[in-house]
C-alpha cells in the first residue's frame, strides 16, 4: 500500500492575525510609555514642571498623603484665589508646600528719585495661602521669588507608590527600563522574523 504524500496544511489566518495585532499593540504601548516617560523627564528637568508627592494632611480632603501632584510654571500674576499652588516654604530646609490660594494682595510701591524727582511705580502680587484642613492662613504671603507653580494634575496614591522625594528618580527609572525592554523586543523581533505559515 502506497503512502500518499502529505498535503501542506494551510495556516490559521485568524490566529496569525491576532498574534500580529497583539505584537503591534505591545510595541505601540511600549513606544507610548517611553515617549510619556521621556516627555515627563524633559518637562521636569528643563521646562520648570515639578512632580511632587504629598506628605501631609494639610490639604485634605482635596489632597491626601501619597497623592502625586504635577505643577506647571505660570506667572504669579495669572494665579487666582481657589487655585492650588506650590511654593518654597522659605526656611533653611526649603520645603516645598502645596496649598490653596485664599486671597491675593497687590502691593504697589511708589519710589521717588531724590535727584531727578521722577516717581516710579512698582506693583507686585502676593498670594495668601492656606491648607484646606488648616484653621488659619499661612503666616507669610508668597511672592514671586518663592512661587514654584500651579497644580494642574493630581494622581491619587501614585506619590506613595513612588515614594516621597523619589519622583524624579522614578521617572528616570521608568524611562530607562521601558526603553531597554522595547529595544530588547525589537532586537529579538529583527533576529527572529516569523515565517509565514502555509
Amino acid at each position: 500500500m502506497l503512502n500518499e504524500p502529505e498535503q501542506p496544511t494551510a495556516g490559521r489566518p485568524g490566529r496569525n492575525l491576532v498574534g500580529t495585532a497583539l505584537r503591534l499593540a505591545g510595541a505601540a504601548l511600549a513606544g507610548l510609555l517611553v515617549a510619556a516617560a521621556l516627555v515627563a523627564l524633559i518637562a521636569t528637568q528643563f521646562l520648570g514642571y515639578r512632580a511632587l508627592a504629598v506628605a501631609s494632611d494639610s490639604m485634605a480632603p482635596a489632597l491626601r498623603p501619597g497623592d502625586l501632584v504635577v505643577t506647571r510654571p505660570v506667572a504669579i500674576d495669572t494665579v487666582d484665589p481657589g487655585s492650588i499652588v506650590a511654593f518654597d516654604e522659605g526656611t533653611l530646609t526649603h520645603l516645598t508646600v502645596v496649598h490653596r490660594v485664599a486671597g491675593v494682595i497687590n502691593l504697589t510701591v511708589n519710589t521717588t528719585d531724590s535727584k531727578t524727582g521722577t516717581t516710579s511705580t512698582q506693583t507686585s502680587r502676593l498670594l495668601q495661602t492656606k491648607g484646606d484642613a488648616n484653621p488659619a492662613v499661612d503666616g507669610e504671603p508668597v511672592g514671586a521669588e518663592r512661587f514654584l507653580g500651579l497644580v494642574f494634575i493630581t494622581l491619587p496614591t501614585v506619590g506613595g507608590i513612588l515614594g516621597a522625594g523619589l519622583v524624579q528618580q522614578a521617572l528616570i527609572a521608568i524611562a530607562i527600563v521601558t526603553a531597554v525592554a522595547w529595544a530588547i523586543y525589537e532586537i529579538r523581533r529583527l533576529r527572529n522574523p516569523r515565517k509565514p505559515e502555509g
